[in-house]
């Protein structure tokens, strides 16, 4: 722990520390990886939807905003929906298996969860389906965190009945839900970087090191970047020798093409 940030800054720190992790592991990359094995996956094909809906408070970060109880007795007389459930968090351990359960108790055969970004948390439902036997592209999401209670934090009504819209467009788009299987196909596996600046050039060094080509694009005639304009940073220190290092440690680097 240094000190507090925000969002974006956590992220940018968070992946970067997750790509020197990446370079000092690399020579053992995949040795330790194991296969799940889900159940035989069930084939719903012509039958009727069965939709399981699954409303999250996280925490206060919906609940306290919007009127759960109230979206849950909208969802519960939606067409298709067999099953309707809130839950404090969905997204713990606990809750994913008490999710497959259910499915498994009530037949369900699509499935949406009302709760926050797709962008962080979809896997993790999808991953409930296939311990269930269902197909995981048999799932819809509605971001009612991102998209109601937290922009329309100051009208309580008005999220709520934007949550319960983006819910039935989720059950009527989950009604119509066929089950799809995954393929891998061949890929190159080098890295195209535009802008040789710091963040470029130590991106670069970083997937590198992990054994892997880079291609660094930079329309100027040099790398470098606006560093090498910057005389002294706010600790005192001269970027530009710091520039001029990663400038020859990229020019050394077989693996890097600038």
């Amino acid at each position: 722990f240094s000190e507090p940030k925000d969002i974006a800054e956590s992220v940018t720190q968070g992946c970067a520390t997750a790509g020197l992790a990446g370079a000092l592991l690399s020579s053992k990359r995949g040795t330790l990886v194991k296969k799940k094995i889900f159940p035989e996956e069930l084939d719903v094909i012509g039958q009727e939807p069965r939709i399981g809906v699954f409303i999250c408070h996280c925490g206060n970060n919906i609940a306290g905003v919007v009127d759960i109880n109230s979206v849950k007795k909208y969802s519960e007389k939606l067409p298709n929906v067999v099953y309707c459930e809130d839950m404090k968090y969905a997204c713990t351990q606990d809750s994913l298996q008490q999710i497959s359960q259910i499915i498994k108790e009530n037949n369900l055969n699509r499935v949406v969860v009302a709760s926050c970004s797709p962008r962080t948390h979809e896997s993790l439902f999808r991953e409930s389906l296939r311990n269930a036997g269902l197909n995981q592209f048999l799932f819809e999401m509605a971001n009612i965190r991102n998209q109601c209670s937290w922009v329309h934090s100051n009208q309580p009504e008005k999220a709520t009945e934007k949550s319960k819209d983006l819910i039935r467009m989720s059950v009527a788009r989950a009604a119509s839900l066929e089950s799809l299987e995954l393929f891998s196909i061949p890929i190159n596996k080098k890295a195209l970087i535009l802008g040789a600046g710091v963040a470029g050039m130590t991106a670069a060094l970083t997937i590198s090191k992990q054994g892997f080509e880079v291609v660094l694009i930079e329309k100027k005639n040099e790398p470098g970047g606006l560093a090498k304009r910057i005389e002294y940073d706010f600790e005192g220190k001269q970027p530009k020798k710091f520039v001029e290092e990663l400038i020859n440690k990229i020019g050394k680097d077989p693996n890097i093409t600038l």
